[in-house]
């Protein structure tokens, strides 16, 4: 089997290294640059031209460059297995064209969207599946970090997460927050958003954005993103009628409240690379045909689509635009 990365960025290189310690198959990567030493270090070939990366005819394809490339290169390889990093594109649309031929090759289309392999995560799933809390009335989710923290030694200004060309800003680079409250709740109707400009960053992009959102079951969602924060914050609430839950990503902390009063504090053992790990581990099994993909076609357009109206229904605020 051969592979192919499209792009070797800082979520590149950690595919790469996790799919490195599954496989000692070809992997090749295209790439602006030929680094030799990481060539040398992941014994992968480095190529510069798509002339070249197409004549190899990969079995699969991980697109990691920057959001608004994803799916013209999507499209180029859609005869082979494609792993996409989240979000598959800036927009919805011509999703179903990408769709429709990789339904006739008969190929998985992946999005790394690597929280719905959180262990926590998962068991909230599970609790409003088996009803512990009751009818469930509001959900709240926030989910916050200073760019410029993200990576330190780089130039936060030069990311892609700052750049709107690139498909940065806040709504598209922290839709992780949009796909897990999907995946808890099913499709939603955007009822309010808002995208702003808050800080003095040097951005030319939204660097907040609040939604709120009504679930098919009339559950009301409220939804916070941005790179303001300098105190790291990613969290969730839900109220039920006859419990809660509480979830806190950098705490590492579920507490589970039903109507018999118990409260569970679970702190399980995590390391982040394992959700990496694990989406990985199942992306392959479903290439082998030995998994169904967690993550549907329907999961995809879906989402977008709650993107799209967001994006639509915006009041956006440019205060202190730099």
């Amino acid at each position: 089997m051969k592979y192919l990365f499209i792009g070797l960025g800082s979520i590149g290189m950690r595919h790469l290294e996790n799919l490195r310690e599954l496989t000692d198959e070809s992997i090749y990567a295209l790439r602006t640059k030929v680094d030799k030493y990481i060539d040398k270090q992941f014994n992968i070939t480095s190529l510069t031209e798509i002339g070249k990366a197409m004549d190899l005819k990969p079995d699969v394809v991980f697109i990691t460059n920057p959001t608004s490339n994803h799916l013209g290169y999507a499209m180029m390889f859609d005869d082979s297995h494609l792993f996409i990093e989240k979000p598959i594109s800036t927009s919805s649309r011509n999703l179903q064209d990408l769709f429709t031929a990789l339904i006739k090759n008969e190929k998985v289309c992946f999005i790394g969207y690597n929280y719905r392999f959180h262990p926590q995560l998962i068991k909230i799933r599970n609790y409003l599946k088996e009803v512990k809390i009751g009818r469930i009335l509001y959900a709240n989710f926030q989910s916050g970090q200073y760019l410029p923290d993200w990576h330190p030694k780089e130039d936060y200004r030069k990311s892609y997460a700052a750049q709107r060309e690139l498909g940065g800003g806040v709504l598209l680079t922290m839709s992780h927050v949009i796909d897990y409250a999907y995946w808890l709740f099913g499709p939603q109707k955007v009822v309010y958003s808002k995208m702003e400009k808050k800080s003095d960053l040097e951005i030319y992009v939204e660097d907040s954005v609040d939604i709120v959102t009504e679930s098919i079951d009339k559950i009301i969602i409220k939804m916070h993103m941005d790179y303001i924060q300098k105190n790291p914050s990613r969290t969730i609430e839900i109220v039920g009628e006859d419990g809660w839950i509480t979830w806190d990503y950098y705490k590492n902390e579920l507490v589970v409240c039903t109507k018999k009063g118990k409260e569970r504090f679970i702190k399980m053992h995590f390391d982040r690379n394992d959700m990496y790990m694990d989406e990985l581990k199942h992306f392959i099994a479903c290439v082998n045909n030995k998994e169904v993909s967690k993550i549907t076609f329907n999961d995809i357009k879906d989402v977008m689509e709650i993107i799209d109206n967001v994006q639509e229904k915006s009041y956006i605020s440019n205060r202190n635009t730099c």
